[in-house]
This record gives C-alpha cells, sequence and structure tokens, in this order.
C-alpha cells in the first residue's frame, strides 16, 4: 500500500476514535465570523492529528487551518505569545489533547495569551468559556451554542447571539476538507 494512502487511513481511523464533531463549531463560526477563514491549533500534534482530521473535515475547504506542533506547555505559551505571527483568524482548543485542551491547565494559558494578542477561541466544552473562549458547542455542552458573557482582551469580535445550533453529524469528507498546515513550534 502506498505510504501516503495508509498514513491518510491511519489519521481518519485515529478521528473516528475521538468521536468530538466540530461541525455544530464550525458553523456557528463561519455565520459570526464569515471572513474568518484561517484556524489556528496548538496541540502536540502526535497525539491529536487524527482530532486535527476531524476539525479540518468539519472546517470545509474554504478555511485553512495552521497547526502548531508543542511538546510541552513551555512551547505551547511561547506559541501563544506569538500568535500574531500565524495571521490566524481564531484558534480552536482541541477536546482531547494533552497539552492544550478545554478544561486543561495549558489551554487556559494559552487561551488568555492568544485573547490578549487579539485572537479569540473557540473550544466544545462550558470548560472553555471559562478558561476565556468566545464561544464553545460540542457533545461538551449538549450540541448548543454556549456564548461567553465576559470577553477578555480580543477586541472587535462580535458574538453569536444566543441562538441554540442544532447538532448535526458531519462525517469525514476527503474533498472539501480544510487545508492543514503543520509548523513545529520555535524552540
Amino acid at each position: 500500500m502506498h505510504k501516503g494512502i495508509a498514513t491518510t487511513i491511519a489519521l481518519l481511523l485515529a478521528a473516528a476514535l475521538h468521536g468530538e464533531d466540530y461541525a455544530g463549531l464550525m458553523e456557528a463560526t463561519r455565520s459570526a465570523w464569515p471572513d474568518r477563514n484561517h484556524l489556528g491549533v496548538i496541540c502536540d500534534y502526535r497525539f491529536s492529528a487524527g482530532e486535527v482530521a476531524v476539525l479540518a473535515a468539519s472546517a470545509g475547504a474554504d478555511r485553512t487551518i495552521t497547526v502548531v506542533d508543542v511538546r510541552n506547555p513551555g512551547e505551547a505559551l511561547a506559541t501563544a505569545r506569538n500568535v500574531r505571527d500565524l495571521k490566524v483568524d481564531c484558534l480552536v482548543l482541541l477536546l482531547h489533547d494533552p497539552l492544550v485542551r478545554d478544561g486543561g491547565v495549558t489551554g487556559t494559558q494559552v487561551v488568555r495569551r492568544v485573547a490578549f494578542e487579539g485572537v479569540p477561541s473557540l473550544g466544545t466544552t462550558r470548560a472553555a468559556l471559562v478558561q476565556g473562549a468566545a464561544f464553545a458547542m460540542g457533545e461538551g455542552t449538549g450540541g448548543q451554542l454556549l456564548v461567553t458573557d465576559t470577553l477578555i482582551g480580543t477586541v472587535g469580535v462580535s458574538l453569536p447571539n444566543g441562538v441554540v445550533w442544532g447538532r448535526r453529524t458531519s462525517g469525514l469528507r476527503f474533498p472539501g476538507t480544510a487545508e492543514v498546515r503543520v509548523l513545529a513550534a520555535r524552540r
């Protein structure tokens, strides 16, 4: 079997095991910010490649995802301090990443740092809102769109009007997935 095909199949199988569906979150993001098409992710890509594949499938072909592959909290925070260099429109927290996730300590520090750099964060659980994310939607919110009542740092961001979005399952799609760029963290 061709190595590229085997890698793609492995990523898709790993993605299916993660279970989180980002379709609702991406739909809400597209509705609230139709001109924000460059998503950022800070994660340990070794463990989160499958979840990034699910996000890419949910995001759609008109979006780009820049992933910064970090191995420790120090690299994650250094990336967050330099998030403007990535030119991303928002940061998406991955639910299962071992370093930068909804509810994790490093995730909270990253969300707050990028907010003060003017980049809003999105998550899939209520914990993401506590961390400082602009809004959250996913299995951890019961499929409802939750919007923060205290936006920190980020200015000039319009928030959805507390609309409850229906949850839908997107499935994995090859055509129509977002372009994913993976960068190594600056050491």
